[in-house]
């Protein structure tokens, strides 16, 4: 009876042990449930190898469509997706720096694979004193980083005339500092590599009453630009360079012209095989008020110079695009008389030597500005688009814009 009792005991004890031990597996597992609840990748935050280098600045441009719901398409250019359906995308105007004093002169170019696009803040056109700014952007123009000031050291009126590429890609632009008194000009040229500016070379150009040097560009294995002087009797030249810019050979082509003569801001493209096609703009209401066209087939030995049939650009600066496959140039310029930026498009083939067939102008843009405080195109071609800035606003107070466009 006393091992019945005792062996009764024992089974109880075991049972009550087996059953505890159930319970806290049970228990176990919930908990393991609930860990595995917490740590799901919607929770999950990762320390390591985080990146926490600031991101440059970019802002979305307010001027971007609104795309209705049922159209919801995206479309990515570099760092930014746009709501955008570029299959059927064909233009759009931009604010690149918003009215803010005279800010104006947009000098537009291609630097590490981004726009770059370095303007001037003043008080007023013809101004005693002036800051520069740059602005770059990675999304082929939609959108842009913060203003960053450049050149800060140096003073008087500052101002960039033209920009281009050296063989390596990196983006070149001439500084002009003009002594707003005697209208002496001094030239230097830098070179942008990335974010650093250097200056490569200051060259001892002989340019009486003032000067403006235009856009690089390529030929064959040389750095061409063209000059022009300013003043009643101007002239106008070439500016070589066979070493990435590091030194510039001056050649003049006409010298002592009257002012309704003499091209102005003169820019240029390469055709291959010696041919080198430049438009300037003429700025005096004399005779014809066409654009001018010089022409040389000898890598820029001789010159034919002529006016064109385009009488809608009276000091209305040129920007030129050529596709070299298809040999399509594109002409911009913003119509200063009309307020209005329009284009110009033709093969070169129709204008060469035949500067009269130049095609009906097609208007872009409209702007209620008129006269000096409005103008100065410069365009670059960028994965498949044109980008067009320009300034437009009142005596003291202008903005840039630029008007991407479908190629």
């Amino acid at each position: 009876m006393k091992h019945s009792v005792i062996k009764h005991i024992i089974s109880v004890f075991l049972i009550a042990s087996l059953f505890t031990v159930f319970l806290t597996s049970c228990k176990d597992a919930e908990e393991d449930k609930s860990a595995d609840l917490s740590s799901s990748p919607s929770d999950t935050t990762i320390s390591a190898d985080v990146d926490n280098t600031p991101k440059e600045e970019t802002e979305i441009n307010p001027d971007l469509p609104n795309i209705p719901k049922e159209k919801e398409y995206s479309a990515v250019r570099g760092d930014v997706t746009l709501p955008i359906d570029m299959d059927t995308f064909k233009q759009l105007k931009v604010s690149i720096a918003t009215p803010d004093r005279y800010t104006a002169w947009p000098m537009l170019g291609i630097s590490s694979g981004k726009l770059v696009c370095v303007y001037t803040v003043a008080d007023q056109h013809n101004c005693t004193e002036s800051k520069l700014y740059m602005k770059s952007s990675s999304s082929d123009g939609f959108a842009w980083t913060a203003p960053k000031e450049v050149f800060t050291e140096k003073t008087g009126v500052k101002g960039i005339t033209g920009t281009g590429n050296d063989s390596k890609g990196n983006m070149l632009l001439w500084y002009r500092d003009r002594n707003p008194n005697t209208w002496a000009t001094t030239h230097e040229l830098y070179r942008l590599d990335g974010t650093a500016m250097t200056q490569i070379s200051a060259p001892d150009f002989i340019f009486p009453g003032g000067a403006h040097i235009g856009n690089i560009f390529t030929v064959e294995n040389e750095l061409f630009c063209f000059y022009n002087t300013y003043g009643n009797t101007r002239s106008w030249g070439l500016l070589k360079s066979v070493d990435d810019g590091l030194t510039w050979e001056q050649i003049p082509i006409e010298e002592n012209l009257p002012k309704a003569e003499c091209p102005v801001e003169i820019e240029g493209v390469y055709l291959g095989a010696g041919k080198v096609l430049l438009l300037g703009r003429k700025d005096a209401n004399e005779g014809t008020i066409a654009m001018f066209q010089m022409q040389s087939t000898d890598y820029g030995k001789t010159w034919s110079r002529e006016y064109t049939n385009i009488t809608d650009s009276l000091g209305s600066s040129p920007s030129m695009i050529l596709d070299s496959n298809s040999g399509k140039i594109s002409l911009y310029f913003f119509a200063r008389t009309s307020g209005q930026l329009k284009r110009r498009e033709v093969n070169y083939k129709d204008v060469w030597s035949n500067p009269k067939n130049w095609s009906n102008s097609e208007i872009l843009e409209s702007e209620s500005a008129r006269g000096q405080d409005t103008g100065n195109v410069k365009t670059v071609a960028i994965n498949g688009l044109h980008i067009a800035t320009y300034y437009a606003g009142n005596s003291s107070t202008t903005g840039i814009y630029g008007v991407i466009i479908k190629n």
